[in-house]
């Protein structure tokens, strides 16, 4: 799921690609065009492009997906700066 998550940053952002490791969520950010504001409200769907980008549509819904099966939270978001933000949310175990 991050390599899906950086190999879309990498293909459809521009760089530099920020990959950020907090204690509890993983943030990769590039500084391209950021999402269209459909994916932001109805979040990924499969075979959605956003333009030539010469990509499948599949990336980010496989990644929500993946996520998802894992127990884990995927937030996608604009910086305010311009650029794409995924935010994976790791879940804390009871008891640590």
């Amino acid at each position: 799921m991050l390599v899906n998550l950086l190999a879309n940053a990498a293909r459809h952002g521009r760089p530099p690609i920020e990959i950020t490791l907090a204690s509890s969520t993983i943030t990769v950010q590039d500084h391209g065009a950021g999402f269209p504001d459909d994916i932001l409200q109805a979040g990924p769907q499969r075979f959605a492009r956003r333009g030539a980008s010469g990509g499948a549509g599949l990336g980010l819904a496989i990644a929500v997906q993946h996520a998802t099966a894992m127990g884990l939270q995927l937030t996608l978001r604009n910086a305010e700066r311009g650029g794409a933000v995924v935010e994976i949310g790791l879940a804390a175990e009871q008891g640590a």
